[in-house]
């Protein structure tokens, strides 16, 4: 017994020293990834502000449903248009796990074809362990800071991707298929703070490469605005529901977009139009095209146009809805020849 206790205390010892060593490497590793982070990523971030385009120019992006993993349709509408594309947009929702983190390798990806991701980053909340039942109201979650390590892990990886990128957190805060918004219980005040606090967390993190696009549903969600040195951009969603529409009517580009632009105007703000579609429900979808082509010049405001382009939705009562664009016979040999009087930049 006398013997195996120096043994015993010997192993113990090298247990000790085992763990010592790896927490102290642990905690250097982390120190260093740190300082590294502080004093050489962040000064290799690129300002946002390098995304506004020249006066006259418009961005064109689209959203298709394999994006961004697929770019194969993309390509191909692009050339059809003979439009240089630019904005690849997607959709991605908060919550646990590799699904609601930053897709870094995508957005590396877009940004080596020479193309600016545009995430719409939505706050389902209840993705997360402790707010599953909290349907409504759950922004006071986000102020209080209880997604902070969730909101600053996509702050540090949008910086590491060093290009700019535009990010639509809690968009349409009027609409109620959305969780996040003034329906279901989020006033005004809780809505813009919230986004205050999103922001606020980018630039804390050295993420000034996130050009912000606040994204109202009707023009009654001016009421959340969070102040203009929160916002880089203004989006605007604009569809054509046509006969699908509760009160059953086709409605042009102008008609849509014109009040909209009203709204916002006073913010001095660039504009994206960050989701534009039309059904095929009562009218022609390429003739309505063809007018948003040739109406666009009349606003000036408007500095970029994402096509949503997704054969397989639904409204908000669940009915499904066609936004299909590609796929619109004859659409691209239409819009070709109006692509540049709209200010979008040739491919050629």
């Amino acid at each position: 017994m006398i013997r195996r206790f120096p043994v015993l205390f010997f192993v113990l010892f090298l247990a000790a020293s085992g763990l010592a060593y790896e927490l102290f490497m642990h905690r250097a590793t982390a120190l260093v990834n740190e300082l590294w982070f502080d004093h050489v990523e962040c000064r290799l971030v690129e300002d946002r502000a390098t995304l506004k385009p020249l006066p006259g120019v418009r961005l064109f992006g689209l959203y298709r449903p394999e994006l961004p993993w697929d770019f194969v349709r993309y390509y191909t509408l692009s050339d059809s248009l003979q439009i240089k594309p630019r904005i690849v947009s997607w959709y991605q929702s908060w919550g646990e796990g590799m699904d609601h983190e930053f897709k870094s390798e995508a957005v590396e990806k877009a940004l080596d074809k020479g193309l600016t991701p545009m995430v719409t980053w939505e706050p389902w909340l209840t993705s997360f362990k402790g707010h599953e039942k909290d349907s409504s109201g759950n922004l006071a979650g986000v102020i209080s800071g209880d997604f902070d390590p969730y909101i600053r892990r996509w702050a540090r990886a949008v910086a590491r991707v060093h290009k700019p990128i535009f990010l639509r957190p809690m968009h349409e805060m009027g609409n109620p298929w959305y969780s996040w918004t003034m329906p279901h219980g989020n006033t005004p005040e809780m809505i813009a703070e919230s986004w205050r606090h999103i922001v606020r967390i980018f630039r804390e993190e050295g993420a000034k490469n996130a050009a912000f696009v606040w994204t109202p549903h009707i023009a009654a969600d001016t009421l959340a605005w969070p102040g203009n040195d929160w916002v880089d951009w203004v989006g605007l969603d604009i569809f054509n529901y046509g006969t699908m529409a509760e009160k059953g009517k086709w409605l042009d580009f102008a008609g849509l977009t014109a009040p909209m632009l009203s709204a916002v105007e006073s913010y001095g703000k660039p504009v994206m139009l960050a989701e534009v579609g039309s059904s095929a429900a009562g009218g022609d979808r390429r003739d309505w095209w063809i007018d948003a082509f040739k109406q666009l010049p009349r606003f000036p405001q408007v500095r970029a146009l994402v096509i949503f382009d997704n054969p397989a939705c639904s409204n908000t009562t669940g009915i499904p809805v066609d936004w299909g664009f590609t796929q619109t016979p004859g659409i691209l040999q239409s819009l070709a020849p109006l692509a540049p009087g709209a200010g979008f930049p040739s491919a050629r």
